[in-house]
């Protein structure tokens, strides 16, 4: 016999019992089965600061691609202190040419073709090369899961913590965020960057004014980037 159970979340633990009708007890009970659903679409906006997470392991629905053994260096959500956390990335320990890191967030969206990527990020060392791509859902890991660069970066060993912000058009059929760092690129140095506030939205708005106001009207007016649908709220 089979049961199909429907409406549970992605990405959610659940324990599950079997025992015949009427008889809700220990004794009768077949056992507690554990089960953890797929990760489903995240959708727009993809918002992490990685906080309220357990360290040492990468979060919910991300995923790491390595191919070196250095399980201090893995990438993973790491305590910075004061109660916050960061998503770590790294090419390993060895300085190994050929090794790479790479995180790569959940399914975003395969709709949307403009994104708005926004995040903090600082480094071991100065002059860390960090590769910005997009993954699709479909390609495997041998693959580097169809890793496609979309930009780039230098992160340093600042007291402060770095903006980085990109838009723009996302190849067809990409429906994930991914960081990439390449031995090759580091100098023959054993380098980590720490990833926070990390954002991924539709682009929209860059600017807007109120242009134009009388005694019981007003006219506001902003420029898109891409075109995104635009909601108007008024508050008082």
């Amino acid at each position: 016999m089979t049961y199909s159970l429907s409406g549970l979340q992605a990405s959610q633990q659940y324990d599950i019992e079997v025992y015949p009708e009427g008889l809700q007890t220990n004794q009768c009970a077949h056992g507690l089965l554990n089960l953890r659903t797929l990760c489903g679409t995240t959708g727009m906006p993809l918002l992490e600061d990685f906080d309220d997470l357990p360290t040492g392991v990468m979060p919910s629905c991300w995923t790491r691609s390595v191919n070196f053994d250095d399980t201090a260096m893995l990438p993973r959500v790491i305590e910075i202190g004061y109660g916050n956390n960061a998503l770590t990335l790294s090419c390993g320990g060895n300085n190994t040419a050929g090794h790479y890191g790479m995180v790569i967030s959940p399914t975003i969206s395969t709709d949307v073709t403009e994104w708005d990527v926004r995040f903090i990020h600082r480094a071991s060392h100065n002059n860390v090369y960090v590769t910005l791509g997009v993954c699709d859902s479909i390609s495997p890991e041998h693959e580097y899961y169809g890793f496609t660069p979309i930009s780039s970066f230098y992160s340093s060993n600042n007291s402060q913590w770095s903006n980085f912000h990109w838009r723009g058009s996302i190849p067809a059929g990409a429906a994930k965020l991914a960081l990439r760092m390449d031995q090759s690129m580091q100098g023959g140095t054993t380098r980590m960057v720490y990833l926070d506030s990390l954002s991924v939205t539709t682009c929209g708005i860059e600017t807007a004014r109120v242009y134009h106001t009388d005694s019981t009207s007003t006219i506001v007016e902003w420029s898109t980037y891409g075109s995104p649908q635009v909601d108007v709220c008024v508050r008082r």
